[in-house]
Formats: structure tokens, C-alpha cells, sequence
């Protein structure tokens, strides 16, 4: 017998649906770096829209204007079974266009700091995305999503580049010949969310882009996370998602 996570269901309609009264903006940003987002959202003063709860935490849902447009901002959770389900969430409160930025580990070495990593696809190496579409080894973000952003990247001079990315749900399970089967086939970053977040959005006809920074690096077989919580970076990163967030 095949895994049950190979059972696709292409069923619409399921048991539990997620359903809010609370709303929105149609534009979001999920931003994966709680502590800058803590910190924009208090110096900032920033409205408080709506809240998504769970069991661990209760996630405030921000709402701003930007360029006389609403944008609103919020910590997704962690790994791709709670994004995936704040996602929904979301999209039930009527969000229709998301901008995800957050870090990723480098898996080669010419990846620099300072430049911003626009995810094209993602390899599904974990079970989430597998209940939203049929079974692949990859996933693709929406061109017109990564053309959008990376148009608007490119009009402001902000260095990028566009990359394949592995979703995994094995933050301790990178090994070396994991890495190197990655790396064959592409991937240039590891993360934890984008194949997920892609699949969701397929599924729910709704846009979703990942722009991303390396935090670390695990290329030559050992962990360099020297810049995991280098808040320079990760404030540029937020501002820049929230920019573009209010024009693509």
C-alpha cells in the first residue's frame, strides 16, 4: 500500500473549513521574524486588525496604509503544518495576496548576505503541501507573483536573485547526502514554509511570493549561523516586503 500522504484528495469541501468573522486586508505580509515584527509593530503603533489563536500563542493580525493602500502583517507560526493553517485562516478573512519573507539557509557558497532570494520553486519535502495538491517532487510559486516582485525589486535597485527552494520538515535532519541530492537537482536554499505556502495558494486561488535572506549557511558540511538574528538585515527585509506588498 502507497503512504497515505501519496492518497490525494481532490475533494473541495472539507469536515472543518476555515471561517472567521474578523477582516483583513486583501493584501498581507507574513513575516517569519517575530522579533522585527515586535519591533515595527510597537515603535510603529501599529492597529491590530484581527488575532489568530491556537493551543501555543495567540498572533496578532496587523493592519497599516501604505501608499493609501491597506496592507496588513502578521506572524505566520513556524513550519509549514501552522503556516499552512494561519494561511487558510487568513484567506477565510479575506486576504487574496500575500507576501512571505522570512530566512533560509544557504546550500551554496556564492550566495551573499546581502542580497534578497526571490523563491521560484520549491522541492516538497514535507507532508503539508501533499494534502492540497496532487503528489510532485516540486512545486512552482506564481510567475506572475515573481515577476511582479522582482520588476519592482529591480526598479528600486535592490539586489536579488531568483532561486529554487528545499521545503523541508527535518530541521534536524539535513544531512550531507540530503544536501547534495538538493543541490543536484537545483535548490539553492533550504527553508521550511515556501512549498507549503504554494500549495495552499494553488489550491484556494489566491497569490502568494516568498522573498527571503540567508541567515546561514550549511554548504561545506558545517553550520554557520553567525547571522541568524542579524536585525539590519531582517528590518531592510520587512520594509522592502512591505513596500512591495502595497504595489504588485
Amino acid at each position: 500500500m502507497i503512504p497515505p500522504i501519496l492518497e490525494y484528495d481532490d475533494s473541495k469541501r472539507s469536515i472543518i473549513e476555515p471561517e472567521s468573522k474578523e477582516k483583513v486586508p486583501e493584501r498581507m505580509v507574513l513575516c517569519f521574524m517575530n522579533n522585527v515584527l515586535k519591533k515595527f509593530a510597537q515603535n510603529k503603533r501599529w492597529e491590530i486588525a484581527a488575532r489568530l489563536k491556537n493551543e501555543s500563542e495567540i498572533w496578532p493580525v496587523y493592519r497599516i496604509l501604505v501608499n493609501n493602500i491597506e496592507i496588513g502583517i502578521t506572524h505566520p507560526g513556524i513550519g509549514s503544518p501552522l503556516a499552512a493553517a494561519h494561511f487558510e485562516e487568513l484567506i477565510a478573512m479575506g486576504a487574496k495576496k500575500f507576501i512571505a519573507c522570512g530566512s533560509a539557509g544557504a546550500l551554496i557558497d556564492d550566495i551573499s548576505f546581502d542580497e534578497f532570494l526571490v523563491v521560484e520553486s520549491a522541492v516538497r519535502d514535507e507532508g503539508t503541501s501533499f494534502h492540497y495538491l496532487p503528489p510532485s517532487r516540486e512545486v512552482n510559486c506564481s510567475k506572475k507573483m515573481v515577476d511582479s516582485l522582482t520588476n519592482f525589486l529591480q526598479q528600486n535597485m535592490i539586489k536579488y536573485r531568483k532561486v529554487k527552494s528545499w521545503t523541508t520538515d527535518g530541521f534536524y535532519r539535513e544531512t550531507e547526502d540530503r544536501i547534495l541530492k538538493r543541490k543536484k537537482e537545483g535548490c539553492s536554499i533550504v527553508e521550511m514554509e515556501c512549498s507549503a505556502l504554494f500549495s495552499v495558494a494553488n489550491f484556494r486561488n489566491v497569490e502568494v511570493v516568498a522573498i527571503l535572506y540567508t541567515s546561514d549557511k550549511i554548504s561545506n558540511g558545517v553550520w554557520n549561523n553567525t547571522l541568524w538574528n542579524k536585525n539590519d538585515i531582517r528590518e531592510r527585509l520587512l520594509e522592502v516586503s512591505i513596500n512591495a506588498c502595497s504595489v504588485i
